[in-house]
């Protein structure tokens, strides 16, 4: 099995199921039902993927249909400048 994943293949590489996993285990820790890319740095999950990634990273999540978009927020991050963001919701997939 190649760990190279094509543009249009969603599925999830190794290390992007431990990141999935560790990052079903802080929500579920924090009581979170609704989460964002800025929950993501602030877990410090985007310690184990690049900054890049993280776009595409929840776009495969939601092509498996384990999260869908909630709705929008304005980012808190500096380096966003408040920028729109989604907000997700894991799905009962």
């Amino acid at each position: 099995m190649s760990l190279h994943v094509a543009l249009w293949d969603y599925t999830l590489t190794p290390r992007e199921i431990d990141v999935w996993k560790s990052l079903l285990y802080l929500l579920k820790k924090e009581g979170l039902t609704l989460f964002s890319a800025d929950d993501f740095y602030k877990f410090g999950l985007n310690r184990y993927l690049s900054g890049n990634a993280v776009g595409s990273f929840f776009r495969k999540l939601q092509h498996a249909g384990t999260i869908e978009q909630a709705s929008y927020i304005h980012s808190t991050r500096e380096s966003n400048n408040g920028r729109e963001i989604r907000v997700w919701r894991l799905t009962e997939k």
